[in-house]
């Protein structure tokens, strides 16, 4: 697939996802800058474009925030995803599990 395609279904994929979740984000609800994010890497191609491996979140909450942030405070969010949105918790583990076996 090239990467013009892949950067249409990964724009179609979040025009779809945000639209579910009513473009708010699923932390704090804010409607600002609405933003997606894959709970296990878009560099595997199964779970890029699975609704079960996305997340809504506001700027602040998928980019910038200290404490509940993906990317500057996994642990923190960890515990989020496993108390909000626990059925995809159990999965991105299951799939992690299998990531981690054929590494």
């Amino acid at each position: 697939m090239k990467l013009k395609e892949i950067k249409k279904l990964d724009k179609e994929f979040a025009i779809t996802i945000k639209a579910l979740h009513g473009n708010k984000c699923m932390i704090c609800n804010s409607p600002i800058k609405p933003q997606l994010h894959h709970i296990i890497s878009k560099k595997y191609r199964e779970y890029r474009w699975d609704e079960s491996n996305a997340l809504i979140l506001c700027q602040k909450h998928h980019l910038w925030d200290a404490i509940c942030s993906p990317h500057h405070g996994a642990l923190i969010f960890s515990v989020w995803i496993k108390e909000y949105c626990p059925a995809q918790y159990k999965l991105a583990l299951e799939r992690l599990q299998k990531i981690i076996k054929g590494i």
